[in-house]
This record gives C-alpha cells, sequence and structure tokens, in this order.
C-alpha cells in the first residue's frame, strides 16, 4: 500500500517536486524497558520496604541492598562504538554522500557515506521491497563519517530505504536527546534508497556461437534483464560490436536498451568470420562509481558466413 502511494507521489508530481515533499520518516523507536529490581535468593527486595523493630531481632545486622545502576535497556537499536557524551551540540546541516539517490548497487558490502560530525550518528535501513518494510539494520554507529553494511543483510532484488539522523548520545529517554536528520531533500517517506542489481554477462540465445551462416540478415538476439527504475525504464542497455575478423575491420555498432538488433547481410562478406561482442551496461547516473568494476558485462561469440 505505501509502495503504491510513493509511487503515485512519484508519478503526479515528477522526481524534483517528489523530493521536495518533505515527509519526514517516523522516527525508529526502541522497546523501553524498566531495569531490573535487585533480587536475593531470587526473592525481589523493594527498595521501599521498610522493617519495624518486630521484625529484625536483636542485634542481628541488616544487610545492605545495593541499587541498580540506571541504564537504558534496549532491544532493538544497537550502540557500535558510540558513546553518550555530555554534550548537545549537532551540525546545523550534514549530506549524504553516497550512495545516490535511486541508485543500484551490487549485491557486496554497501559502503554508506556523510560528512561533518556529531556526537553519534543513528543509522537506520528498511528492506522496502518486503511487505512489512522491515529494519535490516537500526544502530548508533557512533561519531564517524561512514558505515558499510556487509553483503549478507542485502537480498538480491530488493530496494532499500536509508535514513541517517545526528544525535547528541544514545539514550532517547534523556530530556537533553536531540537529533537532526540529513538535509538531503530524499529524506522523504523512506530516505534515500537504493537498489540491489548484481549485473552478469549477457545470454545471447542467437545465433550460436561458432556458427556457419548465409551471407543474409542476420538477427542477433539476447536475454535482457527486465530491471527499471523508479519512473518504470530499462536501467540496462545493451552495446553491440561487431567485427570482420578476416579483415579486422569493425562493421557494426548498436546501443540499446532491447533484446535483439539486425545485422544487415548487405555488410557480410561469404568467407569471412566474424565476432560478435554484446555488452550490459547499467546506466552511469543511477550506478555506483564505487562499483564502476561491476558496471559492464560482456559475452563474445563468432560466427562465419558461407
Amino acid at each position: 500500500m505505501l509502495n503504491s502511494a510513493i509511487y503515485g507521489l512519484n508519478e503526479s508530481l515528477g522526481i524534483g517536486g517528489f523530493e521536495r515533499l518533505i515527509v519526514f520518516l517516523e522516527e525508529p523507536k526502541p522497546e523501553s524497558s524498566k531495569p531490573s529490581e535487585p533480587t536475593s535468593n531470587n526473592l525481589t527486595v523493594k527498595s521501599t520496604d521498610k522493617q519495624t523493630s518486630s521484625d529484625v531481632e536483636q542485634n542481628q545486622t541488616k544487610a545492605q541492598v545495593s541499587q541498580p545502576a540506571k541504564t537504558p535497556q534496549r532491544s532493538g537499536d544497537q550502540v557500535l562504538g558510540a558513546t553518550d557524551p555530555n554534550v548537545s551540540g549537532l551540525p546545523d546541516y550534514f549530506n549524504i554522500q553516497a550512495p545516490l539517490s535511486y541508485s543500484v548497487h551490487p549485491k557486496k558490502n554497501l559502503t554508506i557515506k556523510w560528512e561533518k560530525s556529531a556526537p553519534n550518528f543513528f543509522l537506520y535501513i528498511r528492506d522496502m521491497s518486503n511487505v512489512n518494510m522491515k529494519s535490516i539494520f537500526s544502530a548508533y554507529v557512533g561519531n564517524v563519517n561512514n558505515y558499510t553494511i556487509p553483503a549478507n543483510l542485502l537480498t538480491e532484488g530488493h530496494k532499500y530505504g536509508i535514513s541517517l539522523y545526528a544525535t547528541s548520545g544514545t539514550d532517547r529517554s534523556d530530556p537533553n536527546y536531540k537529533q537532526r536528520s540529513s538535509s538531503n531533500m530524499e529524506q522523504v517517506i523512506y530516505g534515500r534508497s537504493v537498489t540491489i542489481h548484481t549485473l552478469t554477462p549477457p545470454i545471447i540465445t542467437s545465433p550460436q556461437n561458432a556458427s556457419n551462416l548465409p551471407k543474409a540478415d542476420v538477427i542477433l538476439k539476447w536475454v535482457k534483464t527486465g530491471w527499471v527504475d523508479n519512473n518504470n525504464l530499462p536501467i540496462v542497455r545493451y552495446k553491440i560490436e561487431v567485427a570482420d575478423s578476416t579483415a579486422n575491420n569493425p562493421i557494426f555498432y548498436e546501443e540499446t536498451p532491447q533484446d535483439s538488433v539486425t545485422i544487415e547481410g548487405s555488410k557480410l562478406i561469404s568467407g569471412h568470420s566474424y565476432s560478435v561482442k554484446v555488452t550490459a551496461v547499467i546506466r552511469p547516473y543511477t550506478y555506483e562509481a564505487t562499483a564502476i568494476a561491476d558496471n559492464t558485462k560482456s559475452t563474445i561469440i563468432t560466427f562465419i558466413v558461407k
């Protein structure tokens, strides 16, 4: 339901208008719990209990009962290298530098980067492809400028929402606790998003490798990914390069988001062999620069014209 609403906003407002609609994500709140009371021999001892002279025998020494430390307990958020300093200053502005908004990343470690410093940063990541949009990471990471999410927390083909907050500490119950979300305009509804797609070499279905073909049009076919962006446009294009190996001469080049092209028979010479290279390319502005080595994958076949 939420994904449908988000898509509807995106369609009606456009990407720029959608990003200016600042609807802040409800802050993830850990479950609160009270410190456990001290026990003695499995019996609860309450600090308010009072003993009368009739309860205590003469000359008997009363045992001292230590009070529990008032340390907040939490069942959800983690505290990773973070502290609770006695300060409340937060940056007026800070910016998420990576990943890019609406970007694509292979299923490998994902590093989130930002600028500025604060006593602590709180990082919250949700799986937007999960029906319950469940959290996969929820932690105070300390006064750092980046954090790496391990690949084993990510699922191939899923989209993730990333929210980042500068905070004054790790205890939300503290009356002096403060936090500020990133000033990125992407901090709307589900935060900055990234989709996990691992590119593989294209599978060419026709012609078969090392085929002997007549001097006629050759229809080259492959299996395309079907991956699309937030506007339902394909994010993978294919570069087709054909060379006459006998004459050492390129004869054909084309780029397309489709799954086939036609090589005209007039470009072919009987008795010559040809090399065909099909390269899948994730569009640079949607793929992370740090993952550029995984941005292109190629397949090469050959054929001979009778």
